[in-house]
């Protein structure tokens, strides 16, 4: 199958350059394609440029979010609008966050944006109860955090499970989240873990980071270090940024490791660089004691500062106690 899409897109078509692009960038989930921005954004850009709207909308999301890029609102929003244009739903309800947030130049404008996302509803709903997964998907978000629409646990809940059922990992991973909290549902970790593991082995990042930290806190499983940092080592290969920092944690304190400081700092900074809070203040603290890498106090207090600038109250604490010493 990733063959044959492989060959078509090579061939220049569209349709299957955003197919794998997406792939490669892992907004789609297969644990046969290892995380690829470079790749992504040289696929998802062929197919934009040739007006392909699902491709425009994920360019737009590899610019907004910084994957393989430095983040650019203003050309993100350029091409959610060329998708929005051509009517893609997924296009014009990231327009209406990116108003509900003030970004991409835009100034913050609650009415803009709710006038986008039920500009998207209709289109989703139709696409939703024609059995399309992602459409169910995003229907069940925007119930979820209340987008364009009352907030209503309930019908995120079911839009959720409809695509869940086609396996749709990140639907699976959403509804792991509501039974792991009780959102909506009666709490039921046994019932999450289900969820996380079924996406997990989809090669879904956040599912796989959610296993892992439930494993290590014996949650809805027995209590072992060992596979919780077998399943943060495969999110954190994905680039995500949570795994990476608990598989610092692994390696700093030995949970299912060897204890290596070096690699401790290591996934730390990489996490960091994402913009991590407690990555930020981990990799800091590593500076302050020498722990993996040479002690050095500028370094300590850029990373403290930077995690303390996020409300991290143990970077803020360390940082009030060095400026009265």
């Amino acid at each position: 199958m990733l063959d044959a899409l492989r060959a078509k897109a090579d061939q220049g078509d569209a349709d299957a350059q955003v197919k794998l692009g997406r792939l490669y960038a892992k907004f789609d989930d297969n644990p046969d394609i290892k995380l690829d921005y470079t790749q992504a954004l040289s696929l998802l850009q062929k197919s934009a440029d040739q007006g392909n709207a699902a491709g425009q909308s994920s360019l737009g999301a590899m610019y907004e979010l910084g994957y393989g890029i430095g983040k650019d609102g203003a050309t993100a929003l350029k091409w959610y609008n060329l998708s929005a244009a051509q009517g893609n739903a997924k296009a014009m309800c990231r327009i209406g966050r990116m108003y509900e947030l003030g970004e991409g130049g835009l100034n913050q404008n609650k009415v803009e944006a709710k006038k986008w996302f039920q500009k998207a509803l209709p289109i989703l709903r139709s696409q939703a109860e024609a059995n399309d997964s992602e459409a169910q998907l995003t229907l069940g978000g925007m119930y979820s955090f209340g987008l364009g629409v009352v907030q209503d646990y309930a019908e995120a809940l079911n839009w959720y499970r409809k695509a869940a059922d086609q396996g749709n990992a990140n639907a699976q991973t959403s509804l792991g989240f509501f039974y792991l909290t009780g959102q909506g549902v009666n709490q039921d970790t046994a019932e999450a873990v289900k969820y996380f593991r079924n996406a997990a082995a989809q090669g879904n990042a956040r599912a796989q980071c959610q296993l892992g930290v439930l494993y290590a806190d014996g949650k809805g499983v027995n209590q072992d270090y060992v596979e919780a940092s077998k399943w943060f080592r495969k999110a954190a290969d994905q680039g995500n940024a949570p795994a990476q920092g608990a598989l610092g944690i692994s390696y700093e304190n030995g949970n299912g490791v060897n204890k290596d400081y070096a690699e401790a700092a290591m996934w730390y900074r990489k996490a960091a660089d994402q913009g991590d809070a407690y990555a930020q203040y981990r990799l800091g603290m590593m500076y302050v004691y020498g722990k993996g890498l040479k002690r050095d106090e500028a370094e300590a207090l850029k990373w403290l500062k930077k995690s303390a600038a996020q409300g991290n109250k143990e970077a803020q604490d360390i940082i009030q106690s060095i400026s009265t010493q």
